[in-house]
C-alpha cells in the first residue's frame, strides 16, 4: 500500500466520504464508478458534507490505495474487505432507522453471497463497537431487532450466531463492569 499524507484533522473527512461512497456502490449494485460518475458523486457529497477539493480527495484516496482507478477511468475500492468494512460502517449508523432495518433484513435474506456475508460480519463488529456498559448488573441488548424472524436453517444459524455474539459481549461487559 502506498503512503498518503493526510493531516489528522482531515482523516474523518475521508472516512466519511469512503463510507458514503461504499454505500452508494453497494445500494446501486455497482463495482465502481466512471470518472464522470465519481466526480458527480463527489459534487453531490460536497454539497452535503465538508470535504477537501476534488483533486485532493481523489489523489489522497488513490495514493493510499484505498481506491484504485482501472484504465484511468474506473474508480473502485482497492481492497474488497475495506469496501465490506465501510459499507457495514455506514449501515451501522442507520441501523435504528427504517431504511437500516430494511437493508439488514435484505442482507439476511441473501446471506449466501460473499459480499453480503462479509458485510454482515463487519456490521456485527460495528454494532458491538457502539455498545457500552450501562452499569453493573444491567443487561445490554442490540438496538436492532428484525421485523420478522429469519426462518429455515440459515435463520437458525444466524440467530445462534447473534446469541453467541451477545453472550461474548455480555461476558466482556461483566468483566469490565
Amino acid at each position: 500500500m502506498k503512503c498518503a499524507q493526510i493531516r489528522d484533522e482531515d482523516v474523518s473527512q475521508f472516512r466519511t466520504f469512503l463510507k458514503h461512497f461504499a454505500f452508494y456502490i453497494f445500494i446501486n449494485s455497482l463495482e465502481g464508478l466512471s470518472e464522470e460518475e465519481f466526480k458527480a458523486f463527489y459534487d453531490d457529497y460536497n454539497r452535503r458534507f465538508m470535504i477537501v477539493g476534488y483533486e485532493t480527495c481523489k489523489s489522497v484516496l488513490l495514493d493510499s490505495g484505498l481506491l484504485i482507478c482501472e484504465d484511468d477511468y474506473f474508480y473502485k475500492f482497492g481492497y474488497k474487505y475495506v469496501y465490506y468494512f465501510t459499507v457495514a460502517e455506514y449501515i451501522s449508523g442507520i441501523v435504528n432507522q427504517k431504511e437500516g432495518k430494511m437493508i439488514i433484513q435484505s442482507l439476511c435474506n441473501t446471506i449466501e453471497s460473499e459480499e453480503v456475508s462479509n458485510i454482515l460480519i463487519f456490521l456485527t463488529y460495528h454494532i458491538f463497537q457502539h455498545l457500552s456498559p450501562f452499569g453493573k448488573g444491567r443487561k445490554q441488548t442490540l438496538a436492532f431487532r428484525p421485523s420478522r424472524p429469519i426462518s429455515g436453517i440459515l435463520g437458525k444459524w444466524l440467530n445462534n450466531f447473534i446469541l453467541l455474539l451477545s453472550s461474548i459481549n455480555t461476558f466482556k461487559c461483566s468483566i469490565l463492569c
